[in-house]
C-alpha cells in the first residue's frame, strides 16, 4: 500500500510539471482543438495534456516496481489505446472508428484475466474507453472523474489485498489531480483524445482484470455510473428525435447545465464528481439493494439536473412580476 501511495504521489508531481512543457510544445506545433457546435470553448485551445498525464502514470507505475504486479500485456495494451488516442489527436480526420475499435477490442481481450472472459472484456473496455472520450467535454471534468474513480479502486485494492488495483488507482488519481490545476486554469489545456483514452484504458484494465470477482468488479465500476447514465440517455433522445448518433452533438446533462442554465465548468464537474464520490462510497459500505438504490437515485438525480433548472420554481422572479 505504501509503495502504490508513493506512486500516486509520483505520478501527481510529474503531472503537475511536465504539463506546461508539453502544452508549449503542441502550441508550437499547431495542436489545437478549434471551436465547433459541439465545443464548450469559443477560442482554440491546446489539446494533448494527456501526454502530461502519461508520462505521471509511467513515472508512477515504475515506482511501485514488482509490488505493483501489473502484467507486461496489460501495460501493452494500456499503451496501444493511448497511442490510438494520440494519432487521433494528431489527425486533421481522426483515427478512422473501425481500427479505434479495433484497437479497442484487441486490447480489452488482453486485459482479460482469461481466454474465457475475453470477449467480455473486449467489449467492456471499448464502452468503458467511448464512455470516457464521449463524456471529456468540459474543464475539469475527466480529471475529477480520475481522481474519484482513482482513490475509490485504490481503497477497494487495499480492503482486498489487490496491488494491480492499488498501483492503478493510485497512479489515476494522481494524474487527475496534477492535471487539474493545469485544466481549470486561465492558460487552458485540454486533456484530448490521448488523455481520456488513457484514463478510460486504465479503468477498463482494472475492471477487466477482477472480471471474474462480479462484486468487486461492480465497485470498481461504480464511480463510473453517471458517465455511463448521461451518455446513455443522450444517445437515447437523439434516437427517439431521429437525429444520427454518430455526429458531434450537445445532449448531455452536463452539456445542457452549461450552455443552457450558465453554470460554470467547475461547478457542473465538482457536482459530477460529488455524484461519482457517493455512489463510490454507498457501494463500498452499504448492503447490496441500499447501495444499488442510493446508486440509482443519485445518477437520476444528476442526469435529471437540466430538468430541475426549466422548471418553474428555479426560474428568477422578475422584478414587479410574480413568481
Amino acid at each position: 500500500m505504501r509503495r502504490a501511495l508513493l506512486g500516486g504521489l509520483v505520478s501527481l508531481a510529474t503531472t503537475f510539471v511536465t504539463a506546461p512543457a508539453i502544452r508549449e510544445v503542441l502550441i508550437r506545433q499547431g495542436t489545437m482543438d478549434i471551436p465547433n457546435h459541439r465545443s464548450s470553448h469559443t477560442t482554440p485551445i491546446p489539446r494533448g495534456g494527456g501526454l502530461a498525464c502519461l508520462t505521471g502514470v509511467a513515472m508512477g507505475t515504475l515506482v511501485t516496481g514488482r509490488q505493483g504486479k501489473i502484467r507486461g500485456r496489460t501495460m501493452a495494451g494500456v499503451a496501444a489505446l493511448t497511442a490510438a488516442g494520440f494519432l487521433d489527436d494528431q489527425s486533421v480526420d481522426g483515427v478512422n472508428p473501425y481500427i479505434r475499435l479495433a484497437v479497442q477490442a484487441v486490447a480489452g481481450a488482453v486485459f482479460g484475466p482469461s481466454l474465457a472472459v475475453a470477449p467480455i472484456s473486449s467489449l467492456g473496455t471499448a464502452g468503458t474507453v467511448n464512455v470516457v472520450n464521449f463524456m471529456d467535454g468540459i474543464d475539469g471534468i475527466t480529471g475529477g472523474i480520475a481522481a474519484v474513480w482513482g482513490v475509490s479502486t485504490l481503497c477497494a485494492g487495499r480492503r482486498e489485498r489487490d496491488a494491480v488495483l492499488q498501483t492503478f488507482g493510485s497512479v489515476t488519481a494522481g494524474a487527475g489531480l496534477g492535471f487539474l490545476p493545469w485544466n481549470l486554469s486561465r492558460d487552458r489545456f485540454f486533456l484530448g483524445d490521448v488523455g481520456s483514452y488513457l484514463f478510460g484504458s486504465l479503468m477498463a484494465a482494472s475492471i477487466s482484470h477482477v472480471a471474474t470477482r462480479p462484486q468487486l468488479a461492480l465497485r470498481v465500476a461504480a464511480p463510473l455510473l453517471p458517465y455511463m447514465v448521461d451518455a446513455t440517455q443522450a444517445l437515447v433522445r437523439r434516437a427517439m428525435s431521429g437525429d444520427s448518433l454518430t455526429e458531434a452533438h450537445r445532449g448531455h446533462a452536463y452539456q445542457r447545465l452549461v450552455d443552457e442554465h450558465g453554470l460554470t465548468h467547475s461547478s457542473v464537474a465538482l457536482a459530477h464528481s460529488v455524484t461519482a464520490a457517493v455512489i463510490a462510497i454507498s457501494v463500498a459500505n452499504l448492503p447490496g439493494r441500499i447501495s444499488v438504490g442510493v446508486a440509482a437515485a443519485t445518477s437520476a438525480a444528476y442526469v435529471t439536473a437540466p430538468l430541475w433548472f426549466d422548471a418553474e420554481a428555479f426560474r428568477p422572479i422578475e422584478r414587479g412580476g410574480t413568481p
